[in-house]
Formats: structure tokens, C-alpha cells, sequence
């Protein structure tokens, strides 16, 4: 039995060692019932039977209350089991017990182990009950502090802290909330927090870290910062001084790298580095003196290329080193090929083409890079024979490089060798699309070819067609084929969808030879590219060419923002005056005067033309003045002349006149010719004219308009039968004239008159109350009567436009009632002097037969509508026309004193009715009204009348010769002495 206990006692103290420790300080009976409680309670944390474990330690503290072993244990097993309210409130319960027996370390590790330092909220409450608690001294707490930091999470180590300095002021844990806050790569915030560090060595171990972290997130200008900081506190290292010299390269604070470097050991890659900076610097004095080092030093291959590279950059600063550099190289390239390949790029560094040419001619043999570098080297010293000769040698040496063959034939075409351009590139042809997609190559090929070899052309493009070209191929011999006229053909290659650059380019092609294709491919371009200034731009033009002119004009409206190229002016301005829109034209033409100033002649012809579509007078003076003062040409002046005669400036007109006929008129153009003459008929010196039209018609006989001024020039010089000559070419080609009604009139009356030079006119009219104005002397009216009239016209003396026509005339008159009757003869003569104006002034005895008297009449007389469409002559090309008169006539008779004046308006319609074999038949309803006053009456009267004529003796260029009319007239009498009767009258003409 008492083997039992032994071996029991033994295996609980060795199970349960802990357990002692846990019952000291305590009686023994007390630390003896404690074992089995607490050995029990190890074994089940052993197992991890944390429920058995938590009852047996609440057994042990039953027997001995407050012990801190047993309370650290039962925080453990709580803590296992995560249950937090429970640990919560045994920290609270056990507090004292746990402080006062030092117990806080253990249950802070114990924390740690058992991940309670994410539980942040609870270990914070704990850990500020231990802060608060004034038994610890600062060494305590700030111990409690540093591992507390160390066990929280790294998310919320820097609060805490901070939270630990601002409440228990506790600043020797700063240096632990610097590292947490560099943890957190808040370098700004580390570097305000270093600085709040007392203790100069923390500080600098601090800085120390924030440096190397500054360095790895690349942070090179706050970490440059910090070093200058670091070193006031602290020696550095050669390792640091590197560290800090690569930060200031990164700054490019090449003052501080040169400072750092200078501190370094003296070596050749520090020599090297400095160069580096100095040249970085661009401090000449400082690079200098670094290679004239780097110069006495032995240095490795490397290393020398490394100074060959510094001293060509030297050499930029200073011609010594430029020589210098040269004379190195050349040193070590003499017997060495790999020298001599380091001398050629030092020569190319320092853009001394000339020396590295040298040394590659002193070459006996050369590779391909370096002849390709020769050719080149030639081309930038501007040796072009050289460079074409060593391209041509690279062509021939390497025939199955395109890049040669490229190079060599470009300059070959240049130089007009386009046989040597075909052996170049022929086999080559066609160009696969592995091989090149060069259009230009095609081209310079394609071009030689049909120089050369125009036979095999045709060939050489079915080829190429026959190989199924890539789109790219196509585009290229659509291009070639259309700059060579072949647009059929450059139309099969056309790819689709087309661009809008290839339709304009075989628009262009087409547009010398099929002008509406080539406005259907412009069309087609601005389709795929509406905004296409150059696409409207040339429909324009093609619009204009195929007479589209509203179309043309359209397109340059749409072009109207975008216009700003003074032809694109001038063409659209004439576009639009070819659609009578001169309002557009003088918008455009003021913008063109805005943009460009124009000082140009074409620019003021165009508005001298324009000028004279809207009748602005002032800038078509304008503009003919200073065209004669820029550019002075007889033309300008006959225009400014017959400028000046619109005016009514006679003076200046005759002025210039005189300057134009001191110029031989043989020497003039024939258009200046024309021009002179219509101004000689201006102003009235028509015999002057006729000898300048005549011989214009001799060289250009189709001029019809000019065959008609001219018969009225002859007219002036009274050679008739010219006149008739030439009123009868343009009266047979009226139709090509494209002349009014009223020209055309004028014209056909013309070679009426002068084919006939006289007319007869017979007339009789019978009827009731005759005009007053016809009774003669007689100082009543009677009731009937009649006269007869025979008169004969003479043309005697012609001016121009204008006849002097003189007329003599016989009249009888018969009036009579049941009371009485009269009868008078006259004889009379008439003068109209103009015939462009109705004005007759007339003389005319009259013998009254009853009485025996002889009185004289003094008349003068005008129709205001006798001319223009009004004529009672025929008028060919009409239906029917309007005739209209309005008479109005004074007289005087001498011996008796009398005076009468009379007006008559009659107008009507004539309707054609038939016209065969030169006679045409027309009938004409009309109206009638007129109004006599005399020095014993006045009778006012209205009425209407029906009159059929009959026409003969004319054609299609002549007015009718013979006349014959018969009219009934009956009238109403609104005033006089007859008032409200009815009068009727037969009127019967003849004229021939």
C-alpha cells in the first residue's frame, strides 16, 4: 500500500510540475488538495478537452481563491474555447491578482499565441487597464506598451500607439510608432514622426529604415532628403554614400551626384560615373578633367569604348577634343579591326563623315554593312556620284535584294538611265507582296518599261494581273495605268469599295477624255466622303464644261465656308454670273478682297465684268482705269472711252479717242478692231466705223449682229446698196442673232426701206362728222362728208438708226348737209427728221371752192406709240400683236387765225388669219377715242371699229411692202354739236 501512494505522488509530481509552482506560497494541505484539480486540468488541455479543463480549475480556485497560476489558466482555456464575454469578464474579475503577481507578460503571450491580437477591441481594453494602472513605473508601461504594439496587428499598430502617446504620454514608445507607421508606407508621416523623436540615435536608427524603404519604392528625391538628414546624426557607409549618389542621379541633381562622387574611393568606374554626370551636367570643365584622368588609366575594352563615346561628346564642346578624339581612335584602329570598326562609329559620333569615309576606302575589302554604310556616308556628304555608283555596285553584288535594286534605280531614273532601271528591277517584276508594296517602285518600273520597252508594257501589266494581285498591287497599277492615259485599264484595277482617293485619281484620268465618267467618279468619291473639298471642287468644273450650269453654281455653293483660294474665287464667281446670281458673285467677290487684297489683272478684269452685270458704273471705271495704268492694252481704253460717252463726258471720251488713233489701226487685234468701231458708232463717226467692221467681216464673216451695224453705217455714208447687202445677210440669219421682237422689226424695216427708198399711200374716208381739224377754214361743221388723200415718202438724207424722211402730199375734201355743202384741195409737205422718233411738222395751202378762199396750214404732229411692238407694221413671228397709237396734232391756219388742237387714241388687236406665198390677211377689232378743240368748238368722242388689212410684197427677212385696209368706225359723242350721236365712218388705205 504504501508502494501505491509513492508510485501515485511520484507520477503526479512529474505529470504536474507546473502544479507546484501553482501552490506556492500557500499551506501545504492547501497546496496538496490544489494538485489534483490542476493536474487534471492539464491533462484535459493536453487532449484539448477544454470544458473538463475549465471545471477542474474552477475546482483548484475553490480551494485556493485568487491564485494567479489557476486564473492564468482558466484565461487560457478561455481563450482556446474563443470564448470572449468569459475572458472579458475574468480579466475584470482577476485584475488585481494578475498585476499584482506580474502575471500581465504571460497573459499578453498567451494572447499571442492564441491569435487574440485580432480580438483588437479586447486587448486594447486590457491592455489600458494595465496603462492606467499607477502602481507600474513608466519603465513598466512603456514596456507594456512596446510588446503590446508587438502583438497587435500591423492594420492597427500605428493607431494604437499614437493612442498610447496622446493619452498616457508615453513618448520612449515614439520610435515604435515611426516603424509602424513605415510599415504602413506613410514615408511622409515617418518623416514627421522621426522628427518628434528626442533620443538623436532612435532617430537615426528610424531614418536609417525610412531611407532603405524610401529606396525601394523608388522614392528617390524624399530619400536624398532624408540622407542629408541621416548624415548630421550618424557617419555613413560607403555602401550608403552609393546609395544616396544613385538617389541624386535619379533626382538628376547632378551638383549633389558630383559632390557624392568626388567623396567616393578613387576607381576607374567612379572616373567613369563622373564623366557620366558632368556630361549630364553639361559642366565641359569638370568632363574635361575627368578624361584627361580617364586618358592616363589603363582601361579594358569596355572601358575604352566608354571614353571613346565621352570624348565625342567633349569634342562637341571643345575642338582640341575633337582632334584629340580623332588621334586616339585612329591610334588603336590602325592594325585592328575592331579598332578600326570603334574608329568608324567615333567618326560617326562626331558627324565627321568624311574621316570614317576615309578610313573604309582605305579598306581593300569591305562587308555588306559596311558597303551599305559607305553608300550612305556618301549621300550625306552630298557626293551623289559616289552614293549611285556604290548602290549600283551593291546591286550587282547582291542581285537578290530588293533594297539595293530600290536604291539603285531611284537614282538611275533620276539621272533619265531608264534602260539600266529595267536590268535592275526586272527580276523582280511582278513585286510580290512579300517582297515590297512600294507604288513608287512600281511606278519608276512601269515608267522605265514604257520608255524603254513600250512593246513589252502591255505584257508586263497583264502579269501583274495574271498573278492576282493584293489590293495594295491593284491600287499601284491603277495609279500607274492613270497617270499614263491607260484609264480603261486602270479602271479594271479599281478596287472595291472604292476610296475616295483612287476614284479621284481615275476621275482625274478620265477627265481630258470621257468628261461625264469622270464627273460620275467624282461623284462616286464625294459619296464616300461628303465633306470632299477637291471632289466638289471638280464637279464644279465638269459641270460648267458639260454646260450643268445651275449645278456648278450649286456645287460652289456648298463650297461657300470653305472657299478661300483665290482661283476657286474667280471660278466660282463666274460660275454664278453665268446663272445671272450677281448678288452671290459680289459676296464672294468682296470676301475674295477681305482674304487676299487682290492687285492682280485677272482679279480686276473680273470685276470690271462684274461691275457691268449690275450696272455699277463707278467700278467699272474703276477697274478700267487701273487696269491702264498696270497693264495698258487698247482694249481697256475703247472700254473706259465708251464708259466715259455713257457718262455724257464727252471731253475724256474724245481725249482717249485721240490717244487709241495714234496707234496704226492695222496693228490691232481684230476683236480690238470690233471694239474700236462700236465705239465710233457711239459716238456718231459711223464712217469711220464701217471700214474697221468691214474688215473684221473679212476674217470673220459669221459675225451676223456686226453685218447689221455695219448696213446702218453704210446707211450714214448714204452707200445704200451696202447697206442692203449686209441688212440682207443679217436679216437671213436673224434666228442665229438671238434678237428681240423689236430688233428683229427694226432690222426687217431696214431693208424694206432699203429695198423700196420712197412709198405711195392712198387714202379715202367716208362717213358722218368728220375730225374738225380735217374741215379746213370753214367755221361750221356739216353733217357728211369725205376726203381722199394721195401722199408720197422720200427718204433723201439717212442717219444712224435714224431716217430724214420728207413727204408731199394732195388732199380733198367734201362736206355737205341738206342745206349746203363744201369742198377744199390742199397740197401739202411734210418733214419728220428722226425716225426713231414720230415728229412731223407740216406745211399745206388749202383753196376752199365754195368762197374762193386760200388759207395756209401750219401743223405739227406726233404718234407716241408708232414705234417698238406698237407699229401697225407686220410682225412676223407673232400670232397676232397689239397695235396702239396715240396721235396728238396742232395747227394754225394763218390768214384766218384759227387754231385747233386734236387726240386720238386708238388701240386693237390684230389676229392672223392666213399667210401663203408672201400675203397674209389679218382682221382687228379696236377701240377709239379722241378729243378736238378749235377757236369755235370742242367735241369729245368714243366709240369702236372692226378694219381687215391685207398684206403683200414681204418674207421671212423683209416687212410687208403693200398694204390695203378697210375700217368701220362708229362712235358716240359725248360732247360738242352733235352731242349724243351716233356718227359712223368707212376709212379705205393702200399704201406701196
Amino acid at each position: 500500500m504504501k508502494l501505491l501512494w509513492l508510485f501515485l505522488l511520484t507520477s503526479m509530481t512529474a505529470l504536474s510540475a507546473p502544479s507546484f509552482e501553482a501552490g506556492k506560497g500557500y499551506p501545504e494541505h492547501t497546496q496538496f488538495l490544489l494538485y489534483p484539480y490542476v493536474d487534471m486540468a492539464y491533462r484535459y488541455i493536453d487532449e484539448g478537452r477544454y470544458e473538463l479543463a475549465n471545471e477542474e480549475l474552477n475546482k483548484a480556485l475553490a480551494v485556493t481563491p485568487n491564485n494567479p497560476y489557476v486564473v492564468e489558466r482558466l484565461l487560457f482555456v478561455a481563450a482556446q474555447q474563443q470564448h470572449w464575454p468569459q475572458l472579458s469578464k475574468l480579466i475584470d474579475q482577476y485584475q488585481q491578482v494578475l498585476m499584482g503577481q506580474r502575471k500581465w507578460r504571460e497573459v499578453l503571450l498567451h494572447f499571442q499565441q492564441l491569435g487574440l491580437k485580432h480580438q483588437a477591441e479586447l486587448f486594447i481594453v486590457y491592455t489600458d487597464k494595465l496603462l492606467a494602472d499607477e502602481r507600474f513605473s513608466i519603465t513598466q508601461r512603456t514596456e507594456l506598451a512596446a510588446l503590446s504594439a508587438q502583438m497587435i496587428s500591423e492594420r492597427a499598430r500605428a493607431q494604437f500607439i499614437h493612442r498610447v502617446i496622446t493619452r498616457y504620454g508615453l513618448e520612449e514608445v515614439r520610435p515604435a510608432y515611426c516603424f509602424a507607421l513605415l510599415n504602413e508606407k506613410k514615408y511622409d508621416a515617418v518623416a514627421s514622426c522621426i522628427n518628434d523623436i528626442t533620443h538623436l540615435e532612435q532617430q537615426a536608427s528610424v531614418r536609417k529604415h525610412l531611407i532603405q524603404a524610401l529606396l525601394g519604392a523608388q522614392h528617390f528625391k524624399v530619400a536624398s532628403e532624408q540622407f542629408s538628414l541621416y548624415q548630421q546624426h550618424a557617419v555613413l557607409s560607403e555602401q550608403e554614400r552609393r546609395q544616396w549618389l544613385q538617389a541624386a542621379i535619379y533626382n538628376k541633381d547632378w551638383s549633389l551626384a558630383l559632390t557624392l562622387n568626388a567623396a567616393l574611393p578613387r576607381a576607374i568606374s567612379r572616373l567613369l560615373q563622373r564623366a557620366d554626370i558632368a556630361m549630364q551636367a553639361q559642366q565641359p570643365e569638370v568632363l574635361s578633367r575627368t578624361i584627361s584622368a580617364l586618358s592616363e588609366a589603363e582601361l579594358n575594352i569596355e572601358q575604352e569604348q566608354q571614353l571613346l563615346v565621352l570624348m565625342a561628346y567633349a569634342s562637341t564642346y571643345s575642338q582640341q577634343w575633337r582632334q584629340r578624339l580623332y588621334d586616339y581612335s585612329l591610334q588603336h584602329a590602325e592594325n585592328d579591326e575592331f579598332w578600326r570598326s570603334r574608329a568608324v562609329q567615333v567618326a560617326q559620333a562626331m558627324e565627321d563623315d568624311r574621316q570614317w569615309l576615309a578610313i573604309f576606302e582605305a579598306q581593300q575589302s569591305l562587308s555588306e554593312a559596311q558597303q551599305r554604310q559607305l553608300a550612305i556616308g556618301y549621300e550625306k556628304v552630298g557626293n551623289e556620284d559616289k552614293a549611285y555608283q556604290q548602290w549600283l555596285l551593291l546591286a550587282r553584288l547582291y542581285p537578290q535584294r530588293l533594297s539595293y535594286a530600290k536604291q539603285a534605280s531611284h537614282r538611275a531614273i533620276q539621272r533619265q538611265q531608264y534602260e539600266l532601271v529595267t536590268h535592275i528591277l526586272a527580276p523582280f517584276w511582278p513585286f510580290s507582296q512579300q517582297q515590297d508594296q512600294d507604288a513608287e517602285l512600281t511606278y519608276r518600273y512601269l515608267q522605265s518599261l514604257k520608255k524603254t520597252q513600250p512593246d513589252t508594257l502591255s505584257d508586263a501589266l497583264a502579269l501583274a494581273q495574271s498573278r492576282q494581285a493584293s489590293p495594295a498591287q491593284r491600287q499601284t497599277l491603277m495609279s500607274f495605268a492613270s497617270a499614263i492615259g491607260e484609264c480603261q485599264l486602270a479602271a479594271q484595277w479599281l478596287v472595291e469599295p472604292a476610296k475616295e482617293q483612287a476614284l479621284q485619281q481615275l476621275g482625274y484620268c478620265f477627265i481630258e477624255r470621257d468628261k461625264e465618267r469622270a464627273y460620275a467618279l467624282f461623284q462616286a468619291a464625294l459619296a464616300t466622303n461628303p465633306s470632299s473639298t477637291e471632289s466638289r471642287v471638280q464637279l464644279a468644273h465638269l459641270s460648267e464644261v458639260l454646260g450643268l450650269h445651275v449645278r456648278a453654281y450649286e456645287y460652289w455653293l456648298e463650297l461657300d465656308s470653305q472657299l478661300t483660294e483665290q482661283p476657286h474665287f474667280f471660278n466660282a464667281i463666274a460660275s454664278a454670273l453665268k446663272v445671272d446670281e450677281y448678288t452671290q458673285a459680289m459676296t464672294w467677290l468682296h470676301r475674295l478682297v477681305r482674304l487676299h487684297e487682290p492687285k492682280t489683272i485677272s482679279f480686276y478684269q473680273l470685276q470690271l465684268q462684274l461691275a457691268r452685270y449690275v450696272n455699277d458704273l463707278y467700278t467699272q471705271e474703276k477697274s478700267l482705269v487701273w487696269l491702264l495704268e498696270n497693264h495698258p492694252d487698247v482694249s481697256e481704253q475703247i472700254a473706259l472711252a465708251r464708259l466715259y460717252w455713257r457718262q455724257g463726258k464727252a471731253q475724256q471720251t474724245f481725249a482717249l479717242l485721240s490717244d487709241i488713233e495714234r496707234q496704226p489701226t492695222e496693228t490691232l487685234a481684230l476683236h480690238t478692231q470690233a471694239e474700236l468701231a462700236y465705239l465710233y458708232i457711239d459716238v456718231g463717226r459711223a464712217a469711220k466705223a464701217a471700214p474697221l467692221m468691214q474688215h473684221y467681216l473679212a476674217n470673220q464673216p459669221d459675225l451676223y449682229p456686226m453685218h447689221q451695224q455695219l448696213a446702218y453705217s453704210y446707211v450714214v455714208t448714204n452707200e445704200l446698196d451696202n447697206a442692203l447687202h449686209h441688212a440682207t445677210i443679217a436679216a437671213t440669219n436673224m434666228d442665229t442673232m438671238e434678237l428681240a421682237q423689236e430688233p428683229k422689226q427694226q432690222l426687217k424695216r431696214l431693208r424694206r426701206d432699203l429695198l423700196a427708198q420712197s412709198r405711195w399711200l392712198l387714202q379715202a374716208q367716208f362717213g358722218e362728222q368728220l375730225r374738225p381739224i380735217d374741215i379746213g377754214a370753214t367755221s361750221q361743221s356739216l353733217r357728211y362728208g369725205g376726203f381722199i388723200e394721195l401722199r408720197y415718202s422720200k427718204y433723201l438724207q439717212h442717219h444712224w438708226r435714224a431716217q430724214d424722211t420728207h413727204q408731199w402730199y394732195a388732199r380733198a375734201f367734201v362736206q355737205k348737209d341738206s342745206q349746203q355743202h363744201d369742198s377744199t384741195l390742199a397740197l401739202g409737205y411734210s418733214w419728220q427728221p428722226l425716225a426713231s422718233l414720230d415728229l412731223q411738222f407740216a406745211i399745206e395751202p388749202q383753196w376752199q371752192l365754195r368762197n374762193n378762199d386760200v388759207d395756209i396750214l401750219l401743223k405739227a404732229a406726233t404718234d407716241l406709240f408708232s414705234l417698238g411692238g406698237n407699229t401697225r407694221d407686220w410682225q412676223t413671228d407673232a400670232q397676232g400683236w397689239l397695235q396702239q397709237s396715240l396721235y396728238l396734232e396742232a395747227a394754225h391756219w394763218l390768214k384766218s387765225g384759227r387754231d385747233a388742237q386734236f387726240a386720238q387714241y386708238q388701240g386693237g388687236y390684230h389676229f392672223k388669219l392666213h399667210t401663203q406665198n408672201q400675203q397674209a390677211l389679218t382682221w382687228q377689232p379696236y377701240v377709239n377715242g379722241q378729243w378736238t378743240r378749235s377757236s369755235e368748238r370742242q367735241d369729245t368722242r368714243v366709240g369702236a371699229g372692226v378694219g381687215v388689212h391685207w398684206w403683200s410684197g414681204g418674207d421671212d427677212i423683209t416687212a410687208y411692202r403693200r398694204q390695203a385696209s378697210l375700217k368701220l368706225l362708229v362712235q358716240h359723242v359725248l360732247n360738242g354739236e352733235r352731242e349724243g350721236d351716233n356718227v359712223a365712218s368707212l376709212n379705205l388705205e393702200w399704201s406701196w
